[in-house]
């Protein structure tokens, strides 16, 4: 077989790095900076030669142009047969935009190895010029930081604007319940709440259930999936069901861009920190108390046809996947359902340990559900980003309750320790701060 043109270039460039006596690598998994942040990581040296060697690298900065923005020099001793590792720091330049972090690795012959590792600079700014005073729980202390970094936090009466409560899903959990029934009357004059990092943080199979990281151990997830639920004001409820994996990407739904204001649409994939920069838990929310119309939005992202809905539709549900009949039982459509599910896993060998094909169906009958909804006080739901195989969950949505009222924003990305620089670690999978997530909470309060 002949290889040709682009593809022969590829295969003669990752040849060269596999079977070279002399490589270099950088060890750098952060994708997101801010101008002038300084930033340490490992550089690595391999020899495979049988001399010791005295190896060059440059350590350079290019802009998406190719222009060179820095570069350094560094000189490393590396015995035969041997890695070594040298810590390099650097800082960010007064500038924003793409950036290709380089180090490469200069020999006498010139077949130079390259590690190349594509980075993002931007500075978090607010994009509204409307009145808005966010308050906080008293113990949410990064957020707390956040809040006295970008917006007003005076408490003097008489102020005109927007007011926004700004917490930690299970800082709300833990209120007592006179503290709550006072943010639903809040709510019902106008407050709008925003509640982070909603739901369990469960983190897929390359992490313990203390979040310790643990990738030479897959876990099995069990027959019948974890649930978790959480009681809001306005009588919503949100149900949590654990899924098959973590996501590492969000998109925007349809038109609804407003989080990705200051933002391109790459910049929600792959966050600072956790293994693989996880954005979304392995979790996927439900919410009831919603009204019909707002109900029947999120069965039409899930695939079904709302207008059959009257006629008795039938949701068949396992492990996240759904299939639709207006037949109770319907054994031809639940096995269309698990050989799909059957399938996707015998494509996927990752999704062995966490999907289970032989877990319970779920059996919903759509018209009762929205006829026990017809009482529920959320007017409509937005529904701000989106993720996972085929685009289903929805880990960010806002819920409306008519004229006059406020506004309930529930946020499952993973934002805690990415929020402050408080809680720097500079370890390679360590939570770390990062704009773009900080850009995004931004967004979600100056999100109409």
């Amino acid at each position: 077989m002949k290889i040709r043109g682009v593809l022969a270039i590829v295969v003669f460039w990752i040849s060269n790095y596999l079977f070279a006596q002399q490589s270099i690598s950088l060890e750098i998994w952060d994708r997101n900076f801010e101008p002038y942040q300084e930033f340490s990581c490992p550089l690595h040296f391999f020899n495979a030669g049988p001399e010791a060697l005295k190896m060059k690298a440059l350590l350079c900065l290019f802009d998406s142009n190719g222009k060179r923005i820095w570069a350094d020099t560094i000189r490393q001793k590396v015995g035969p047969h041997r890695q070594e590792q040298f810590p390099v720091e650097f800082m960010m330049p007064n500038l924003v935009g793409n950036f290709n972090v380089k180090a490469i690795l200069v020999t006498p012959k010139g077949k130079n190895a390259e590690s190349v590792w594509p980075i993002r600079i931007l500075k978090p700014k607010r994009f509204s010029n409307e009145r808005i005073r966010v308050s906080t729980i008293s113990n949410d202390l990064e957020i707390k930081s956040f809040v006295e970094t970008y917006f007003q936090t005076d408490k003097k009466s008489g102020f005109k604007g927007k007011e926004v409560l700004v917490c930690k899903a299970s800082s709300f959990k833990n209120l007592g319940q006179k503290k709550k029934d006072s943010i639903q009357a809040e709510v019902r004059q106008g407050l709008q709440v925003i509640l982070l990092d909603a739901g369990p943080q469960w983190l897929g199979a390359a992490y313990t259930e203390k979040g310790e990281g643990n990738p030479a151990q897959a876990q099995q997830i069990e027959k019948k999936p974890k649930i978790d639920s959480l009681n809001l004001p306005m009588g919503l409820k949100l149900k949590f069901i654990q899924t098959a994996e973590p996501e590492s990407q969000i998109h925007a739904n349809t038109d609804k861009e407003a989080l990705w204001k200051g933002l391109e649409k790459e910049y929600a994939w792959l966050w600072n920190g956790y293994r693989g920069g996880l954005v979304v838990p392995a979790a996927k929310m439900e919410i009831s108390g919603l009204e019909p119309r707002a109900q029947k939005e999120l069965w039409q992202k899930r695939g079904a046809d709302i207008s059959l809905i009257n006629n008795g539709l039938i949701a068949y549900e396992l492990q996240g996947f759904y299939e639709f009949s207006l037949v109770s039982g319907d054994k031809s459509v639940i096995k269309k359902l698990v050989d799909k599910v059957t399938k996707l896993v015998a494509d996927t060998p990752a999704l062995k340990s966490t999907v289970n094909p032989n877990a319970p169906i779920l059996e919903i009958n759509l018209k009762t559900q929205l006829q026990n909804s017809e009482k529920a006080e959320g007017k409509s739901m937005q529904v701000l980003a989106v993720c996972g195989k085929n685009l289903t969950k929805a880990p960010v949505v806002q819920i409306e309750f008519g004229v006059g009222q406020g506004k309930i924003l529930v946020s499952q990305l993973l934002m805690e320790n990415r929020l402050s620089p408080i809680w720097q670690n500079q370890n390679v999978y360590a939570l770390r701060k990062d704009p773009v997530a900080i850009q995004m909470l931004i967004n979600m309060i100056e999100l109409n």
